[in-house]
Parts: C-alpha cells; structure tokens; sequence
C-alpha cells in the first residue's frame, strides 16, 4: 500500500515524492523508475536534452546514459524540476534514474536543514537499508570550490536513494548558470555502477 505525504508534510519538506512499499515505487508527479519517458516527452525532446548535457560538464563519463532535465505542472499549478537517465540507444528510454530539485539560491543552510529533514523521515521508513553520510568536491569543477553533501540508503539489490545539497562555486554558476541546490534521487544498481566508473 502507498503511502502518500500528507500535506503538513509536503508544506514542511517541499517535496512531491510519493512513498511505496519498494523504494523504486517512490512516485514524483506520476514518475516512477522503469516508466518510458515518451510518455512525458517526446524523443526529438530528449535527446536533444542529453545532447545538450553531454556538452556541459559530463565529459568525465561514457555515454551509455544521457541526462534529461524535464519540468512538471502538478495538480497545484506549483512547477516541479525533475531530471532523469535514461539509455540514449534505449528506443523507449526506460528511466533508471529519477531527481528532484529544489533551488536553495544563496541559502545553503536551509538546504541542509531540509536534507536532515527528510534523511530524520526515510531513516524511519526504510529501517532495512544501509545509510551513509559523505561529503566530497564535484570533479568538473577544477577550482574545487564546487561540493556536495549526500546522504545515501543503500538497498540489498545495489538499488539507492540519495539526499544531495550541492553547492557550486561562483564561476561554475555564472558558466553555466546553476545554482545551489537540494537533490531527492532514486536509482537502480545498474546506474550506481555507471556513477562509480568515470572513463
């Protein structure tokens, strides 16, 4: 059985995902992993967004998969960022992985409170996986300014959730126009592994 965030909660996290009795149920806007993404999107759409991103700062790994940045109007007419992987010569580009973005422009210490909002929530409801908290410098960025905070729930099968607040430095931003952020994503085992092997 589903279980839905109530809206006290959703106010408090400012999130869309929808709980599940398996962490690959987890529900953004009607998406889940393993759904095609020409359902939301059309093909010219998408591999014109993995192309684009290619370009832009994913040099450090192969292209077995392609990033793709999608926005959704939910039922509250509030916009949703969402980005997703999905396998360029897969012809119904399956999702393996799924993201949601909250903009935290110039406000780091509230991404943070809300990651340990929602880390303090899932350590209560996915009591079986392993959890681990790392922190790193972003390895595109060579002015090592850029950082990430993670919090990962680790599954048996390789499956994970991650909570990220990221954090650019200001050339990165003004390169390529980014902001700080908090990440909600989940993923499968196969895209875990494709994170840990850059060329």
């Amino acid at each position: 059985m589903k279980i839905i965030l109530n809206f006290f909660l959703l106010h408090i996290l400012i999130l869309s995902p929808v709980f599940a009795d398996t962490h690959l149920d987890l529900d953004f806007e009607g998406i889940k992993i393993g759904d095609s993404l020409l359902s939301y999107m059309t093909k010219e759409e998408i591999l014109n967004e993995i192309e684009y991103n290619n370009s832009v700062g994913q040099n450090y790994l192969t292209y077995e998969f392609g990033e793709v940045y999608h926005d959704v109007i939910n039922s509250n007419n509030k916009t949703t960022h969402l980005a997703f992987y999905v396998k360029p010569k897969d012809k119904n580009f399956h999702i393996h992985f799924i993201r949601e973005i909250k903009i935290f422009k110039n406000d780091f210490n509230g991404c943070m409170k809300l990651r340990d909002k929602v880390d303090n929530l899932f350590q209560d409801y996915y009591k079986n996986a392993e959890r681990e908290e790392i922190s790193f410098k972003m390895d595109f960025d060579e002015s090592g300014e850029s950082h990430t905070h993670n919090v990962n729930f680790l599954f048996d099968n390789g499956d994970f959730i991650t909570l990220t607040c990221q954090k650019y430095s200001e050339r990165y931003k003004l390169q390529y126009n980014l902001v700080d952020q908090f990440n909600l994503a989940v993923g499968t085992n196969e895209i875990k592994m494709w994170f840990l092997n850059p060329i």
